[in-house]
């Protein structure tokens, strides 16, 4: 059993990560957001979007000795993998190109 206190920094870490885990479990379980995310791929474009939560801690003051903290938590979303194939025309080209097309 570890009893060495968590510094500040390991707490808002923490407590960050954990909303991270909060907000993309929200955005990628919401019916509402995967409808839209639909309606622009049938538009043709690949959404991926980006939220991000900064946090700066108040208490600490330049004259103190107490730097604050600051940190920052992003959730990504990543656009789902897109099957490719390739055409007889794709092929030659990369052999062209020395590529081994397997």
């Amino acid at each position: 059993m570890n009893d060495k206190p968590r510094s500040r920094s390991e707490e808002l870490h923490e407590l960050l990560s954990d909303l991270g885990r909060c907000v993309q479990e929200a955005v990628t379980g919401s019916a509402e957001v995967n409808a839209a995310l639909d309606r622009i791929r049938e538009r043709g474009y690949e959404p991926s979007f980006v939220v991000e939560t900064s946090v700066a801690s108040a208490s600490g003051s330049p004259g103190d000795g107490d730097p604050g903290i600051e940190m920052s938590v992003g959730v990504h979303r990543s656009p789902d993998p897109v099957e490719a194939t390739m055409t007889p025309l794709d092929k030659k080209f990369l052999r062209s190109l020395k590529i081994s097309v397997e």
